[in-house]
């Protein structure tokens, strides 16, 4: 009897451990559905529809935004009003740009501006006190300007800023910003804070606002991300969400730059071709930075040819801005270039980016992807 009642005792010991291999088993595959529901619904937004070529609507499904402020239909769809860029009308992006203090919209006009990036080209260019001439000066980022003033200037008017350099620019706060009795910067005009897994950005930008009263802060509505979204999407034909692509500070700063400026000037920046025509370019990413490297060519590359974590498209960014210098009125200096009016509208970009085939249809690429996206925050 004892040797007869020891197999029962085994056998339930052995549907035990079957029950837990199928719980397992069974975690696995509900999580791996989840995070493809959510990889799928993010990149619904490629899911666009024209429906009005003189006004620009969309249709979207209602998944593809939180918060919606024109329109909505009883089918699930959306109905969005977007402004594309054309020949003498940038994209009406400052409609979007909210202020953190009293909801009031960003309104600021310039006939003239100094859009500054942060690249190498800059040091040794001496056109500090040319910048600083310009009626309205942006920035970007966390970009110092203390010990570089002869050749970035030192004035800011605007900077505009990416959730993800919220710290530095917390960090910098005092240089940057300034005081009651010296104003540093007028605006700051953020994108990226409304995710939900951007609240630590948001609190840490709400905390300045209430510590610098004298600077404007203003955060980039839900419909103006998705609007930058779908001009990537329209002068590309890619989807950034589809092709683990993060929109640039530069991005944000040039379409902002567009609908402020009458007449842009922008330093520092390079065309789309000049790494490829200067394979051993040394100049420095950031005009700051406190080594020879990374260098510019060599962070424009890496990023533009990523494919499974994903990157910025600086190279196809740039390509971009070289189509709207012949539709609007755009300067480029140090270096000096104009537009080689290959990228008419309508022609197909020839970037690296823009002319692969994505390949990145695994399941380790696409949660790779789903996770810095969602739980790290790299989203632009």
């Amino acid at each position: 009897m004892e040797e007869g009642a020891s197999k029962p005792s085994k056998t339930r010991c052995l549907t035990r451990k079957g029950g837990v291999t199928y719980l397992v088993v069974y975690t696995v595959v509900i999580g791996l559905a989840f995070l493809s529901y959510l990889y799928a619904n993010e990149g619904s937004r490629g899911s666009t529809i024209k429906v009005n070529s003189n006004e620009d609507l969309i249709v979207l499904p209602k998944s593809s935004v939180m918060r919606y402020m024109d329109s909505a239909g009883n089918d699930g769809k959306l109905l969005v009003k977007i402004s594309f860029p054309r020949p003498g009308h940038p994209a009406a992006v400052l409609e979007h740009y909210k202020s953190m203090r009293d909801g009031s919209t960003f309104r600021k006009k310039c006939k003239k501006c100094a859009l500054v990036f942060s690249s190498g080209h800059l040091l040794d260019s001496g056109a500090g006190e040319e910048i600083d001439s310009m009626p309205c000066v942006i920035r970007m980022n966390a970009a110092m300007t203390e010990g570089f003033e002869e050749d970035v200037g030192s004035k800011t008017t605007i900077r505009i800023v990416c959730h993800m350099s919220v710290e530095p620019l917390t960090v910098q706060a005092e240089e940057i910003l300034g005081d009651d009795s010296n104003r540093k910067t007028e605006s700051i005009l953020l994108f990226g804070l409304t995710k939900p897994n951007h609240n630590w950005a948001a609190d840490r930008i709400n905390a300045m606002v209430d510590q610098y009263p004298n600077v404007a802060f203003y955060s980039m509505d839900e419909v103006g991300e998705m609007e930058s979204d779908l001009i990537f999407e329209k002068e590309t034909g890619k989807n950034k969400f589809e092709t683990n692509t993060w929109l640039s500070t530069g991005w944000y700063s040039m379409l902002a730059s567009l609908d402020i400026c009458e007449e842009l000037h922008v330093y520092g920046m390079v065309d789309e071709t000049y790494c490829e025509e200067n394979p051993d370019s040394s100049v420095r990413y950031h005009y700051y930075q406190t080594f020879d490297t990374p260098t510019e060519c060599e962070t424009y590359d890496n990023h533009e040819n990523k494919v499974y974590m994903g990157g910025h498209r600086f190279i196809t960014e740039k390509a971009i801005f070289s189509r709207w210098a012949e539709m609007f009125n755009i300067h480029f200096h140090h270096p000096k270039w104009t537009p080689k009016s290959k990228h008419s509208k309508g022609q197909v970009l020839k970037t690296p980016f823009v002319t692969r085939n994505e390949t990145d249809s695994t399941i380790f690429g696409s949660i790779s992807h789903w996770f810095l996206r969602s739980v790290i925050g790299f989203t632009a």
